[in-house]
């Protein structure tokens, strides 16, 4: 998994997520989805945390192998 964020330059307070899961890395549209909503979850509960501006998150092969613990401490470890 990698990441990026960029701030917000005209004021807007609001915090946006990109999940980008790429045909390339998770063959199956139901495993990549179901990868997505496991990290909109794990967002949701951190939200918080987030400061004000856009958030992509680009997940790499094999992301629909990893449990649902492991994901959540990835993207911990990735945004904190």
């Amino acid at each position: 998994m990698s990441s990026t964020f960029v701030p917000h330059r005209n004021g807007d307070t609001s915090t946006k997520f990109l999940i980008v899961a790429p045909t390339r890395a998770i063959k199956k549209a139901t495993q990549r989805n179901l990868v997505r909503r496991r990290v909109r979850h794990i967002i949701k509960k951190l939200e918080p945390k987030w400061k004000k501006g856009t958030y992509s998150l680009y997940l790499k092969k094999n992301s629909e192998r990893v449990s649902f613990k492991e994901l959540e401490e990835d993207v911990k470890k990735i945004f904190a």
